[in-house]
């Protein structure tokens, strides 16, 4: 059931109070002092963040609830992760049940028995029944009344036995093959009422169903009664496939944090550091020993940022396959894969500039080389030659 309220002739959604994440994954609790909202309209709530407008685009639904006086305990899927959650409610237009039970009644067919009460026309025969032991006439002639054919009202003050004739007539009903429809104001009273009927065993497993929320305990946990229960077990295999795929958006989840910490790691590849290693090697009249041993230094941290990065590549292939189960994960990939690309640019230009550098310094040597071959000519010399090479002498 939902609740009334609010103007306007479309249901609403109503934030009833802010959702603390508790220990248990998945679970959260919100605290609905203040609140009106009795325990049957906790039905149609979603867990959002704290704007209507994300309610039904990125809201949760609330699958199971629990209620312990003001503190409601509710739970969602465990991949949820709302920073700033509110618990949602839907209310509907204050002409919702008018409305509802006025097209109800309009598509009702042939019903002989509620056309006599709308009629007026209150009465019909009783059962021919012996008085039950320990029924007073009031209670035998209501009794009879329940079994009987017609219309008939029963006026029961508080105390007068109603829970005790129901029971015993509820029980005979279902024994001869009739169906029963139980309705009352409050819930405590069909719930005693078929407590009654459940303890004397004379029906068999889904003959007596509850259906709403049920106030007594022993009818919430009857599997045989409780229509949730009963649903429960029909859809238990896709209860298992759902939480299977909520453990797998979990796990694409923490497979994410994990891309990221193993990218994070590769910050201590210095690219710069790598090719000083590798232009020392390549110099004349190094130390080998100091060379080698920073070659190997270096070596070793490079072959560490490598391992890093397969690793990371694997973890990304890996979470890549599971993304299709994580439509919101998408995005995130497509971004990790567009820096990936831009630090392999860098790493390549980085390379180009490197070998740049190191081809102009093997040319600045051959220039000096040249230089110190003329300095150390004799100047005579060099000038007649020059001379004899200019004159063609």
């Amino acid at each position: 059931m939902t609740i009334l309220g609010g103007a306007g002739r479309q249901p609403r959604r109503h934030r009833m109070g802010r959702a603390v994440r508790t220990q248990e994954a998945g679970w959260y609790a919100v605290d609905l002092r203040g609140s009106d909202i009795g325990p049957d309209q906790l039905d149609a709530l979603r867990l959002a963040g704290p704007e209507p407008e994300a309610v039904e685009a990125e809201g949760f639904t609330v699958s199971e609830t629990v209620q312990n006086g003001s503190l409601l305990t509710l739970k969602v899927a465990e991949f949820a992760d709302l920073p700033d959650a509110h618990l949602w409610l839907l209310k509907q237009p204050p002409t919702f049940l008018v409305t509802a039970l006025r097209d109800g009644i309009a598509g009702l067919g042939e019903a002989p028995l509620a056309a006599a009460l709308a009629a007026g026309s209150i009465g019909g025969a009783s059962a021919p029944r012996p008085d039950p032991p320990g029924f007073h006439p009031a209670q035998a002639d209501a009794y009879r009344a329940c079994l009987g054919q017609g219309t008939h009202l029963v006026w029961g003050p508080p105390g007068t036995g109603r829970t005790t004739v129901l029971k015993r007539a509820i029980g005979e009903l279902i024994a001869r093959g009739d169906r029963v429809l139980l309705v009352s104001a409050t819930n405590i009273a069909v719930d005693n009422a078929l407590s009654g009927v459940v303890k004397e065993s004379r029906h068999g497993p889904g003959d007596t169903v509850r259906v709403g929320p049920p106030q007594l305990q022993e009818v919430a946990d009857d599997p045989g009664v409780s229509l949730p229960l009963m649903v429960r077990e029909r859809l238990a295999e896709t209860a298992e496939r759902r939480r299977a795929t909520e453990a797998t958006l979990v796990g694409v989840r923490a497979r994410t944090a994990e891309l990221a910490a193993l990218d994070a790691s590769l910050a201590r590849f210095d690219p710069t550091a790598y090719f000083d290693a590798l232009k020392l090697l390549r110099t004349p009249g190094r130390n080998p020993v100091s060379v080698r041993t920073r070659a190997e230094t270096e070596a070793a941290l490079l072959e560490e940022a490598m391992a890093a990065r397969e690793a990371s590549q694997q973890a990304a292939v890996a979470a890549q396959r599971r993304r299709d189960a994580a439509e919101e994960s998408v995005r995130k990939w497509a971004e990790v894969e567009r820096l990936r690309q831009e630090q392999s640019r860098v790493l390549k230009a980085a390379e180009r500039k490197q070998a740049d550098v190191l081809m102009a310094e093997d040319h600045l040597r051959d220039l000096r080389e040249e230089l110190e071959e003329l300095d150390a000519q004799p100047p005579v010399n060099c000038l007649s030659g020059r001379l004899r090479k200019s004159f063609g002498g």
